[in-house]
């Protein structure tokens, strides 16, 4: 089935807005998903720093507290109370980052009761030996209160980073897929692109490239009496080559039918110029010669009655003027075979 070429840019346009339409759709809904799940990946690995910040913070109180007890200096209580304040700061960035996960939520809710625990043993027993209480510090210190809650709060930051991780790892997935997702959607409308463009160079080639070349292949047949000159490697000069040619011929073609309107504009002429001569030669030769038919019969009935010179006369100038006619029609025909001699000129 042939295509004209308006038809293929026609088709060309509207299937690029259609691609371009369909594909910014999937490429705004695949990057809007890409970027959910990035966000959660970025949202997962936070929560996860500010565990091990956690952790280390109270680390950090339970060492100021453990250098006080041995030294008695209060530089050493530097570490315990920057360790509370930073504790209870990340604890509470860790609540508002879990807020959409319940059982963190609850993990949570147990870990500030270990927490609290934990701190109130530490600054039971800083405050035992700034009363100068220093063997019952030890004491509280040798329950094991401290360890044992230290471990429970271990274990529950644990098991808080245990459930980051596996949503880590399927947020991961998810982002990776999304993220494929989106290339290929770029790799598509690309393709596509690409596949247009080799239709309209194809269907250019074959409708615009191909017709030329015929064309000029034509005229340089035609003519083989005086050829053309056209420069191989020069497209340009080699079209407006063939251009002139093409302009010659419509010049040619309105000369021929110019000299076509003026030779029936002489056969026109010929054709008025007979039928006036036709009616000239009916007046000076049918009428003339019916009166002097018709008085050469009434001579023959009565010829005493043509004595009048009058009558005479008149028949006399009739069969004078019957006498000019063989002339008059020499003249006429003289005249078509001038005008014929013209239009042949002119053919």
């Amino acid at each position: 089935m042939r295509y004209s070429l308006k038809t293929v840019l026609t088709v060309f346009i509207l299937a690029s807005l259609i691609t371009a339409l369909v594909n910014l759709i999937i490429l705004n809904g695949s990057q809007s998903v890409k970027d959910k799940h990035e966000f959660w990946v970025i949202h997962t690995h936070e929560v996860i720093d500010l565990v091990n910040q956690l952790r280390t913070q109270i680390k950090n109180a339970e060492t100021g507290q453990r250098g006080f007890l041995l030294t008695h200096d209060l530089q050493y209580l530097q570490p315990y109370n920057s360790g509370t304040k930073l504790t209870s700061k990340l604890f509470e960035a860790l609540k508002i980052k879990t807020q959409d996960n319940p059982v963190q939520q609850n993990r949570l809710s147990e870990l500030i009761v270990i927490l609290n625990n934990k701190f109130s043993e530490l600054e039971q027993t800083i405050q035992l030996v700034k009363n100068g209480q220093e063997q019952d510090a030890l004491e509280l210190v040798r329950t094991n209160l401290g360890r044992h809650l230290m471990g429970e709060i271990e274990n529950t930051l644990l098991a808080f980073e245990k459930e980051e991780r596996v949503l880590l790892e399927a947020r991961t997935s998810e982002y990776e897929e999304a993220k494929a997702l989106y290339h290929i959607s770029v790799w598509l409308l690309e393709a596509m692109y690409l596949i247009l463009i080799i239709w309209v160079i194809y269907t250019i080639k074959y409708k615009v490239m191909e017709p030329l070349q015929t064309l000029n292949t034509y005229v340089k047949s035609d003519l083989a009496e005086n050829p053309i000159l056209t420069s191989q490697g020069d497209s340009c000069r080699e079209v407006e080559q063939l251009a002139s040619d093409i302009k010659k011929r419509c010049a040619d073609s309105e000369a021929t039918i110019v000299k076509l309107q003026q030779a029936q504009t002489l056969d026109s002429d010929l054709l008025s110029a007979q039928n006036q001569f036709l009616v000239d030669l009916s007046l000076k030769t049918k009428l003339p010669a019916h009166k002097v038919y018709t008085a050469l019969k009434k001579f023959k009935g009565n010829s005493a009655s043509f004595n009048n010179s009058d009558e005479l006369n008149e028949l006399i100038s009739i069969a004078h003027m019957l006498a000019e006619t063989p002339e008059e029609i020499d003249n006429f025909v003289n005249s078509v075979e001038q005008k014929d001699t013209k239009r042949d000129a002119a053919d």
